[in-house]
């Protein structure tokens, strides 16, 4: 009897694993947030020291020298002796379209024919990919979701990694149409 009531147990606390199998997207922001004191890389390769940052729902609202007069708001973060980097947005990528690339199933980033403009990325990008997952904690927070294959692949969308589906991620819709030229060089037997 014992045994069967542990084996009970064990069953139930296993099936709770199952609760956290897909990361949570971040809630919206709830109130403003204000980063002080940090050194400041900014993307076009601008460092300020000693900086300021502001956010407000979800979006940056001020970024220069924390000895500017302007009023902070929300919740003030003390970042003296840190760096902020932004965001990483990785281009012409198939992550999302393919999972494991040695199964077939989980792999949507090529369509069969030649031509296909009317193929959308954006509809075959999984959100819950485990590899979309891997890329946030390491700063990667954009993506140009590309398809692969033949002379004209079809459209790519850019998408953020914090989002439930698609519709959710999609941040520029059908960004543009991929070709792929054909190789002009033929190469002999030898």
């Amino acid at each position: 009897m014992k045994l069967f009531n542990l084996y009970i147990v064990l069953t139930c606390l296993l099936s709770l694993n199952g609760l956290n199998a897909q990361q949570t997207p971040a809630k919206p922001q709830s109130e403003p947030i204000t980063i002080e004191g940090a050194t400041a890389h900014l993307g076009n390769g601008k460092v300020i020291n000693n900086a300021l940052i502001m956010f407000e729902a979800g979006k940056i609202t001020f970024i220069g020298s924390a000895n500017t007069k302007i009023a902070r708001k929300g919740k003030i973060i003390d970042a003296k002796g840190k760096h902020v980097y932004p965001g990483f947005i990785i281009p012409n990528s198939t992550l999302g379209l393919v999972e494991i690339d040695a199964v077939r199933a989980t792999d949507d980033d090529a369509e069969i024919g030649t031509w296909n403009p009317h193929i959308r990325s954006l509809i075959a990008y999984n959100a819950e990919s485990k590899v979309v997952e891997s890329m946030r904690p390491n700063g990667v927070l954009l993506g140009q979701i590309t398809p692969r294959g033949s002379r004209i692949s079809g459209t790519s969308s850019i998408v953020q990694f914090d989002a439930w589906n698609w519709e959710d991620a999609a941040v520029k819709v059908d960004d543009g149409i991929h070709m792929s030229w054909p190789n002009n060089f033929t190469q002999g037997r030898w």
